[in-house]
């Protein structure tokens, strides 16, 4: 102790007697109190131990609790520290010496405040600090007992006020908001009590055009600015104060915050438009074939402002007085270039009426808190009418479907449809004329087989009304449909034309007998078959097919010329026999299995009505167990309409598309059967159903 420097030297004596009075305070069962301020980073380190070194613990006391006689087991201390007890792992009780140790350089209320939540109340200067500590007795565990240590931890002015920026700046108007009260920013301070807050002052308002004052409760000031005095921008234009925040401590420290007042002009006069002798409402004739696009003005407006400075910028906007404007008007802000942003149409409006506005301070976009002031004409946009529209076409069938059909082989001059047209524009339809398209134009060619007859007397004076007819009989089996093209144009100039496409449905008639698709029909010679002998009554002999042009369903017949030992299936043209045979027909080889679908397949498939032909839809495979050329599959389509839409691969049973198809005139739905037969010189043959949506 007699080499320590004199100022360390008292603290550790003054810590000797806070050790005695902790002592005491024990032995009484009252809190054992350490009192210190907190440290400033000025004040000299206690002495410490290497162990409190080497731990970075700067001792505040020490726990002295006596002892009963020299002999006995010295007292042992626990520091008491509940799970998640952030504050008491902040200290640190040596447990044999029982020294009461801060961990850290220095014990700082600012730095508790933030890492445990502990002595944040600002209004405060002493911050208590508890913690729990329990003294053992090895030889007496009795008279172990648990000590409250409170610490008391006194805040010193160590923290200036500051404020959330360094500098303030205002924007005030000449000649308004005497008596207004501006609020400022407030000054914040860490330390607690008198050491906080205490006062403003407000440095650098020579002339007396303001005022400070403060309020607020809780012992926190809040200061504001009260304009005492009208300011006037030609007397000063800008304003540079100084709000200074002191805090109750000794020292008293301070902080500045730097005010920065612009005075501005006066925003009083408003934007005239110069109309060069034209008295509002002001109306302008412009033809609906105008083109659109900001390049393309038809009307440059000028206006101003006698003010100055950013209250004499202009900026020009449009306000829609019909809800429609700002679609098909475009104003340049800066220019009052005005110009279409879409085609205008006399048709839908023949008027419009427009508000342009001139709005200073840069259309108000910069107003800075001030308001700006708007000028306005009115416009009334008269639309020149162009022929610019074409005629419409509107089509009705005789059909409650609205397909159009007619029958085949009806006389000519049948009537399918009615057309009526009409035209937008304000000439009217009486120049519209209307016809089928030509050779190049339509896949009927001619017409075909239709004409187009003007009737005489119109619907009403926009509308005219016109018959499609056929010019001839219609055969389905050669055109089940007819493409056509109406064209109708008008007479203004230049004139325009419209083209509709449009596709009629001859319906198909019963005029057509069916034709057999295997030698010996017709007057060819007769079908000749080899089948073995021996074989039981009911196996199939051969299958026929017969087609329909008209695409109707066919029945079998068998025609027996005497007794015939055969049976024909009417529904599928099998060809069954009845009885055993011997050699009156020709002996082959037998081929005992016939082709078999795998059971219990669905022939189902899609396709959309857009594919284009040869789009693949599936594969059919059909099984032959027999051997060599008995057991060679080949696949065939069996109606003969079916063919006209699809075809199937003989070889790979690959199904595809062999027309484009049309769902409103084929059909949503196609049935058909698929013949399987095998390579026997007497063939077995099996079937499947596909359907096809």
């Amino acid at each position: 102790l007699g080499k320590m420097p004199p100022p360390q030297l008292r603290a550790w004596r003054l810590l000797t007697v806070l050790a005695a009075l902790a002592a005491s305070a024990a032995a009484a069962g009252s809190p054992i109190v350490f009192q210190l301020d907190e440290d400033d980073g000025r004040m000299p380190p206690p002495p410490t131990s290497a162990e409190q070194q080497r731990r970075q613990l700067r001792q505040i006391g020490r726990l002295d609790v006596g002892q009963a006689s020299s002999s006995a087991s010295p007292i042992r201390f626990t520091l008491l520290r509940a799970p998640g007890d952030t504050l008491a792992g902040q200290f640190d009780v040596d447990s044999d010496r029982g020294a009461v140790s801060y961990r850290g350089a220095r014990i700082d209320r600012d730095s508790l405040c933030a890492t445990t939540g502990a002595c944040c109340d600002s209004s405060r200067q002493v911050c208590v600090i508890q913690l729990r500590v329990r003294a053992i007795n090895p030889s007496a565990p009795d008279s172990s007992r648990s000590l409250l240590v409170e610490i008391h931890l006194r805040d010193v002015n160590d923290n200036a006020p500051s404020f959330p920026r360094p500098e303030l700046q205002l924007t005030l108007d000449e000649n308004g908001h005497q008596g207004e009260e501006i609020a400022l920013p407030a000054s914040t301070d860490a330390d607690a009590g008198e050491n906080g807050i205490e006062s403003y002052e407000l440095v650098g308002d020579t002339a007396g055009h303001f005022q400070l004052r403060t309020s607020g409760g809780g012992g926190r000031p809040e200061p504001r600015l009260l304009v005492t005095k009208p300011l006037d921008r030609e007397e000063t234009p800008e304003l540079r104060l100084t709000l200074v925040a002191r805090d109750g401590g000794d020292p008293r420290l301070s902080g500045q915050l730097r005010i920065r007042v612009r005075v501005n002009d006066k925003n009083d006069e408003t934007p005239r438009f110069h109309l060069d002798g034209l008295r509002p409402p002001l109306t302008v004739r412009l033809s609906e074939t105008h083109p659109a696009g900001a390049d393309q003005p038809f009307l440059l407006l000028n206006a101003t402002d006698s003010d100055a400075g950013l209250n004499s910028r202009l900026r020009y906007r449009l306000r829609d007085s019909q809800q429609r404007a700002q679609s098909l008007f475009f104003i340049n802000p800066s220019t009052g270039a005005l110009s279409l942003a879409s085609q205008l149409d006399y048709e839908r409006a023949p008027v419009h009426t427009l508000v342009v506005e001139a709005v200073d301070r840069d259309g108000g976009f910069a107003s800075g808190g001030v308001a700006s002031r708007t000028g306005s004409v009115t416009l009334t946009i008269s639309v020149l009418d162009v022929n610019d529209e074409a005629p419409v076409i509107v089509l009705t069938s005789l059909s409650s479907d609205g397909q159009l059909s007619v029958d085949e082989n009806k006389p000519p001059d049948t009537l399918v449809a009615w057309l009526t047209v009409s035209d937008a524009d304000s000439s009217g339809v009486r120049g519209v004329d209307c016809r089928l398209g030509d050779d190049k134009r339509d896949s009927g060619g001619s017409g075909g087989g239709f004409r187009l007859l003007a009737k005489s007397s119109t619907v009403g004076l926009d509308q005219q009304e016109f018959e499609l007819r056929t010019a001839r009989q219609l055969d389905a089996e050669t055109s089940p449909k007819v493409n056509l093209t109406i064209v109708c144009t008008d007479r203004g100039k230049p004139p325009l034309s419209s083209r509709r496409s449009i596709r009629v449905i001859v319906n198909n008639l019963n005029d057509n007998a069916p034709t057999f698709q295997v030698p010996g029909a017709g007057g060819q010679p007769p079908l000749r078959l080899s089948v073995p002998e021996n074989r039981r009554p009911g196996w199939l002999v051969c299958g026929l097919n017969a087609t329909d042009a008209d695409g109707d369903a066919i029945r079998f017949e068998l025609l027996e010329f005497g007794r015939a030992p055969f049976r024909l299936d009417e529904r599928t043209g099998r060809l069954y026999a009845t009885e055993s045979f011997d050699r009156e027909l020709v002996d082959d080889d037998v081929n005992d299995n016939p082709p078999s679908f795998p059971p219990g397949t669905v022939y189902e498939f899609t396709v959309s009505e857009s594919a284009e032909p040869g789009q693949p839809l599936g594969v059919l495979r059909a099984d032959d167990p027999d051997a060599g050329e008995n057991g060679r599959v080949q696949y065939s389509l069996a109606e003969f309409a079916a063919r006209r839409r699809f075809r199937l691969d003989p070889d790979t049973g690959q199904l595809s598309t062999a027309a484009k198809l049309d769902r409103e005139v084929d059909g949503p739905r196609h049935s058909f059967t698929v013949w399987a037969v095998d390579g026997g010189r007497v063939r077995r043959t099996a079937t499947a159903q596909v359907t096809v949506l």
